[in-house]
């Protein structure tokens, strides 16, 4: 994905919507191939009693969306940063977003190296700032990204590439675009406006990963199939990573140096599940683990992959990391 030495720290959001931050620093002797279960934990930030939600993090620079007050009069929620190698200050990237009212609310941050992304306002806009040469608390730090007819709902980031998923054609129609910074004059690009709906976008360098209902429906609000699928943006390349039709739902991929993870799950309400990895560079697919229980919210960087992990439908999540994938 965008975040580099993102496995530095890994971010759980408690019940409590606190944001605490693991620390795999004391774990580096760990066997290549060994899942390791982690329970300690240390606080990015816990001393405000609003909550604080959807954290991101690229190299030592956290973000996350923040419901203290002090954005203006509605108490809109603000995107805060910090950097945890110096254990700075918790800083809003924007005093006042907006007009100061709940309508004004940022969410939904990503980070790649000193670019945060994130959605304000309704209907969202998506908006960015370069950290550092002054910003923030500089006068233009801010930017928008105006693109006609846009209805971004998820960001991702990786280098000045930003996609999100949309939804100007329809919450049942949602498609994937990018949007490239430095390349202004290309504006919004589609990357998958398929039929039915293409949701959860994440990138890597020239990739771009999704889920995709392609060839299914919707039943009661759940989709009857989810397959995952890459696209290559420089070279217009797009390959379906699973072709299971309805025999199992994938969701959540995530992507670094040309491999994709995902969970998989039969079916919503499923109580089992398993983590995958593809290879996009050799087409080899293998199950990183597959156990009882329930699997979930992959991620990886390099050679580890975590996910969450939950024994039976009431016991509480556990953080499992793999590590080596070689």
């Amino acid at each position: 994905m965008s975040r580099t030495v993102r496995f530095r720290y890994f971010f759980i959001i408690l019940s409590s919507l606190l944001i605490h931050l693991i620390t795999l620093a004391g774990y580096a002797h760990a066997n290549p191939g060994d899942e390791w279960i982690y329970g300690a934990d240390s606080p990015v930030t816990d001393t405000h009693p609003a909550g604080q939600s959807q954290p991101d993090i690229s190299g030592n620079i956290a973000v996350w969306s923040d419901g203290r007050p002090g954005g203006g009069a509605g108490n809109p929620a603000r995107i805060f940063f910090k950097d945890l190698n110096n254990n700075d200050a918790e800083v809003p990237l924007v005093i006042e977003p907006g007009n100061g009212q709940s309508t004004d609310s940022q969410k939904a941050p990503a980070i790649s190296g000193n670019l945060v992304v994130w959605l304000q306002g309704y209907p969202s806009q998506i908006h960015y700032m370069f950290l550092g040469e002054g910003c923030p608390g500089m006068a233009g730090c801010e930017r928008t990204l105006s693109i006609s007819g846009a209805r971004p709902v998820r960001l991702a980031v990786s280098g000045h590439r930003i996609v999100w998923e949309d939804q100007r054609a329809g919450f049942w129609q949602a498609d994937i675009y990018m949007y490239d910074l430095d390349n202004p004059s290309l504006g919004a690009q589609p990357v998958s406006t398929a039929s039915s709906t293409q949701t959860q976008p994440a990138i890597d360098g020239d990739w771009v990963v999704w889920v995709d209902n392609r060839g299914g429906t919707y039943v009661n609000g759940n989709p009857t199939r989810n397959d995952i699928y890459a696209r290559n943006v420089v070279t217009g390349e797009e390959r379906p990573l699973t072709t299971d039709h309805q025999s199992a739902l994938e969701q959540s991929p995530r992507i670094s140096d040309n491999r994709v993870v995902w969970n998989i799950n039969p079916g919503f309400n499923a109580t089992t599940g398993g983590i995958v990895l593809y290879d996009l560079s050799s087409g080899q697919t293998r199950t990183i683990f597959d156990d009882s229980g329930i699997d979930c919210k992959p991620d990886i960087e390099g050679d580890k992959i975590v996910w969450a992990h939950r024994h039976d439908g009431t016991s509480g999540y556990e953080v499992r990391l793999h590590f080596s994938l070689a």
